[in-house]
């Protein structure tokens, strides 16, 4: 899924002491000077903390504490469910704390990083069709929503996520292509619905884990109060936010912190029946600085989340005590280019780009060789199953092989015997993802003189980000399917800002869908890679693995990254307390 662009706003702060007891946030404000977020052990308003009866493997979980994730910046713009434009927000991270869904992506420690197959979560099991256009759901029954007004704890039944799933796909959401092979959806009773589809999908289940239609109660909705909001209806902090998830939103300081407390009424259970979540309370924090949040991961003022940029080996020798998960499956970070305006309408200026990038610079100087080559194509780092050798792409291998003399050579062929001016838009939030200074630098080597030309984020979301711009910019794209990255070359795809319109691509695109024999689809897409390294339509930067950190004191964890389901992982951590009190 979750596997996303974000509205940034970035608040630097450095390291102060975070209490490691695990009591949890009373919602005091930070004191003195620019510090991280404190925690005292003052108790939530939730529900008493639950007892664990029955061991798992021998183990006895321990129930209460406060996880305090590390997190980079505030990844929120709006909190509605279905009315935020997917990826500018991240809404999907936060909103997998009180939401669920119909189903999941594997989520627990019996699973592998690189695991995206499907679970039931709302729903206890599925049927799909003969033609592969019916799938029925049938849903757990006595599922409650929170105890908050106006909700009131209600019974969620298959009206709620009818509703959901037709509001999302009229809501604005730049993923909403994801669901639109659904053509209408049928209520069969109170814990059954059919989902008919328009076409055979492929990607149908693995979509509907994604952080999408989140099922949400009416009636907490209020009338629209956003400029510009595209429903009848809008969902608000912090009155609206009511769902089936396993935590309840409690309070949320921009730029600073997210906090969320448990839902002492969640329908899960771990397989030896405790209740889950086992935790308190999570919170989201936010250290911007990356001095500040190595100091944290060093001194456990933090239990898990995000690794400091830089060479992540170099810090897990510092850290020793953390476990590292060096491997995940990672966002792609793309630079596109509008395919139909000159010089890029011509492939052979595309290809002389491609030529001009350096990949191993850039892994080896700014990612510290922790990283996969791209092809252009389906990239190894995300999808390692269908990762495909230069022997296989034949000759549209070498388009993505650096060298700048024949990246020139293909301009004077073109008609640019003195090379190219090109200007590349760009974000202040991530140029570390996209390095625009090492790239113009080589492709200055090539004659491609590059203008950098880097905008606050608010005016990037609007051009770069929006498709909107006339020369080089660059995206983050979040996959859990190859169909995910196929379809943003599709026409009308919110997401195409090359602007490719091809019909032999849309042809082949638009054939594996359809293929729900695996074999069959492997085929057709090692097809598309081939076709698409010759094209030279985007670069997608040699893939930084994700990379995730956590304490020794932290339980029950692994990381499935971009799944944008974090709630689903958090429910089944637990803290051990006598190893998180023996940390100095």
């Amino acid at each position: 899924m979750t596997k996303l662009l974000s509205v940034l706003l970035v608040l630097l702060l450095t390291a102060a002491a975070i209490s490691c007891s695990s009591g949890v946030d009373s919602g005091d404000a930070t004191a003195g000077g620019e510090t991280a977020p404190s925690t005292s052990s003052e108790a939530p308003a939730a529900a008493p903390t639950a007892v664990v009866i029955n061991p798992i493997n021998g183990v006895v979980p321990t129930y209460g504490g406060s996880l305090i994730y590390l997190a980079t910046r505030d990844q929120r713009a709006a909190w509605d469910p279905h009315g935020t434009v997917g990826g500018q927000s991240q809404h999907q991270y936060s909103s997998s704390m009180w939401y669920n869904n119909l189903v999941t992506h594997a989520n627990s420690v019996d699973y592998g990083p690189a695991d995206y197959s499907t679970f039931p979560d709302l729903a206890e099991r599925w049927e799909i069709s003969d033609d592969g256009l019916i799938f029925t759901f049938y849903l757990r029954q006595g599922v409650k929503f929170h105890d908050k007004p106006p909700v009131n704890g209600r019974e969620m039944v298959a009206e709620d996520v009818k509703w959901s799933y037709e509001r999302f796909l009229k809501g604005p959401d730049n993923y909403r292509w994801m669901l639109e092979s659904i053509e209408n959806i049928e209520i069969v009773d109170n814990y059954t619905l059919k989902f008919h589809l328009n076409q055979r999908d492929a990607a149908f289940l693995t979509h509907m884990a994604e952080p999408l239609a989140w099922i949400a109660a009416k009636e907490a909705a209020v009338p629209p109060v956003t400029p510009g909001f595209k429903l009848e209806e809008e969902f608000r902090a912090p009155d609206g936010l009511i769902g089936t998830g396993p935590f309840m939103f409690l309070r949320h300081e921009p730029d600073t912190r997210l906090v969320v407390e448990r839902n002492p009424n969640y329908f899960k259970s771990d397989e030896a029946g405790n209740q889950l979540p086992y935790v308190d309370q999570w919170q989201y924090v936010v250290i911007s600085d990356p001095a500040a949040q190595e100091a944290a991961w060093t001194t456990g003022q933090v239990d898990f989340g995000s690794v400091p940029g830089g060479n992540v080996t170099t810090f897990g020798e510092r850290n020793p005590h953390l476990t590292l998960e060096l491997n995940l499956p990672a966002n792609m970070f793309q630079m596109w280019m509008p395919s139909d305006l000159p010089p890029y309408n011509d492939v052979r200026v595309r290809r002389a780009i491609m030529m001009s990038i350096d990949q191993d610079a850039i892994m080896d100087t700014y990612i510290g060789g922790i990283a996969n080559r791209t092809w252009g194509g389906i990239p190894c780092g995300v999808f390692p199953e269908y990762c495909i050798t230069p022997e296989e792409l034949g000759e549209n291998a070498q388009w993505w092989v650096y060298d700048p003399v024949k990246a020139k050579a293909l301009l004077v062929e073109a008609g640019y015997p003195d090379g190219i001016d090109v200007t590349y838009l760009t974000s202040n939030c991530c140029n570390r993802f996209f390095v625009p200074e090492l790239v113009a630098d080589s492709l200055s080597q090539a004659g491609i003189r590059m203008k950098v030309d880097v905008v606050d984020h608010s005016v990037y979301l609007k051009t770069g980000n929006s498709c909107n711009y006339d020369d080089m910019s660059n995206m983050k794209i979040v996959a859990l399917e190859p169909d995910d990255l196929l379809q943003t070359f599709k026409p009308g795809n919110p997401l195409n800002c090359s602007r490719v319109n091809d019909p032999e691509l849309n042809r082949m695109v638009d054939a594996q869908k359809g293929i729900l024999n695996p074999a069959e689809r492997f085929t057709a897409l090692r097809e598309i890679q081939r076709y698409l390294a010759g094209q030279a339509y985007v670069f997608r930067y040699p893939l930084p693995n994700g990379q995730q950190a956590w304490q020794p004191w932290v339980k029950g964890y692994q990381p499935h990254l971009y799944t944008g389901d974090m709630g689903r992982e958090v429910e089944r951590i637990w803290i051990d307390v006598e190893i998180k009190q023996s940390f100095s």
